[in-house]
This record gives structure tokens, C-alpha cells and sequence, in this order.
């Protein structure tokens, strides 16, 4: 029986017509440059001994190209052999991933959402819930 890991990388192999060593640098690109370059970088292009790398902006490309031999050197380390040996910086549209953001719940006292029941009545019923809505945002934003 194949590990899931084995079956991840044929068909990603056979998707995609790549190497071993080319799967496991998309895989491991965020570990192998960091969190943060990674999150403003993708590699959008792996030919030959060349990686295309898509940046957010000509900011990133500067300070990318300052770390061009120190990338190539742990990406080679990574795969296990001199197998790259350029970088080539392009600004694309890298997609911004936000955190979760945790909400704190806050409850609203009898007298608040009485009073959220009785303001509501005062628009016409097919605005009623978006009115509520706007209310408990209201009330909520003011005891955060």
C-alpha cells in the first residue's frame, strides 16, 4: 500500500509532467525561503535549471535578486543536488492570505436587545433584519 505522500507526488508527476525534485521545491518553497517571502512570492515556473519566481512587487524583486545565491544554495541543499542555478524575478498577482480573525463574543444585555426588538419596528418589515443586523453591530461595536 502506497503512503499518501507517494500517491500526492505521482499524480501531482503525472498532472503536471514534474520531477520529484520540482514537487518537493512547490511544496516546500514557504520552508525553504520563510513565511514571509513566502507569503509575498510564488514560483510560477520551474524549466530546466531556471525558476521563475512571481513577486508582489518591484520592492520584492530588489530584495529577492540581494538573495538570489543564498535561495538557490538552500533550494539546492533541499532537492539534494546542483540542480538550480538561476532565479528570475517577475511581478505577478501573489494572493493575499489573510488570518482568521478571532471574534470576541459579546453579549448584549436584556435592556439592549429589548430595545434593538422595539428600534427595529420603526422601519418597514422588509428592512427589519438587515435594520436588527445593523442595530446589534451598533450596540456590539460600543461595548468592544
Amino acid at each position: 500500500m502506497d503512503s499518501i505522500g507517494s500517491v500526492i507526488d505521482t499524480y501531482f508527476a503525472r498532472k503536471k509532467k514534474l520531477n520529484h525534485w520540482q514537487i518537493k521545491l512547490y511544496s516546500e518553497y514557504d520552508e525553504i525561503v520563510g513565511k514571509t517571502i513566502a507569503s509575498n512570492t510564488k514560483i510560477s515556473w520551474i524549466q530546466g535549471s531556471s525558476v521563475t519566481i512571481a513577486c508582489r512587487n518591484s520592492v520584492w524583486i530588489n530584495e529577492l535578486r540581494n538573495l538570489e545565491e543564498k535561495i538557490i544554495d538552500k533550494i539546492n541543499s533541499k532537492i539534494g543536488k546542483k540542480t538550480i542555478d538561476t532565479l528570475v524575478f517577475k511581478i505577478g498577482n501573489i494572493e493575499i492570505i489573510k488570518k482568521p480573525v478571532k471574534k470576541k463574543i459579546i453579549v448584549l444585555s436584556k435592556e439592549e436587545e429589548q430595545w434593538i426588538m422595539e428600534t427595529k419596528r420603526l422601519v418597514p418589515s422588509e428592512l427589519e433584519d438587515k435594520f436588527e443586523s445593523l442595530l446589534r453591530a451598533f450596540k456590539e461595536l460600543k461595548k468592544a
